[in-house]
C-alpha cells in the first residue's frame, strides 16, 4: 500500500485490497482499519483480527487502537465476508454503530465501514445510511 497516495473514495481502497490479496480472497473474515490524516491521505492499513470461516468478533478498542497510536483523526474500517456476499449483517451494523460512538469519544471520525464480498462486490454502510 502506498501510504502517501491520495484516494477520494473508499472504492479505491477496496480495489487496492482486492488486488493486493488482502481482502476478497480470504477464506476467513479479517477486519482491517485504514487510518487517515485527512479524508484523502492514507496513513496506514492494518489487519486488526483474523476471524474464522463464518464470523469475526472485534471490540471497538481493537479497531480504534491503530488510529489513536498514530493520532489519525479519521478511520475507515473494512472487512470481508468469506461467503462473498457483501450484504452487511445485523452484527456488522451493530458493531459499526459501536465503533462510531467510541471513535467520537476519542476525537476520531469513522468515515466508513465497507464490507467486501467477491471480486466485484463491496457495500458501504455509510452510503446505505446504516450509521
Amino acid at each position: 500500500m502506498n501510504r502517501n497516495r491520495r484516494t477520494n473514495h473508499w472504492r479505491a481502497g477496496c480495489a487496492e485490497r482486492r488486488t493486493s490479496g488482502s481482502a476478497g480472497g480470504r477464506r476467513k473474515s479479517a477486519p482491517t482499519g485504514v487510518t487517515r490524516r485527512r479524508p484523502t491521505r492514507l496513513v496506514g492499513q492494518r489487519v486488526i483480527y483474523q476471524g474464522n470461516d463464518h464470523s469475526s468478533i472485534v471490540r471497538p478498542a481493537e479497531v480504534l487502537r491503530p488510529a489513536v497510536l498514530v493520532a489519525a483523526p479519521h478511520i475507515i474500517v473494512a472487512h470481508n465476508h468469506p461467503s462473498q456476499d457483501p450484504s452487511p449483517s445485523p452484527q456488522d451494523i451493530r458493531v459499526t454503530k459501536d465503533i462510531a460512538e467510541a471513535a467520537k469519544l476519542l476525537g476520531v471520525t469513522l468515515l466508513d465501514h465497507v464490507v467486501i464480498g467477491g471480486p466485484d462486490g463491496a457495500v458501504s454502510l455509510k452510503d446505505r445510511g446504516l450509521f
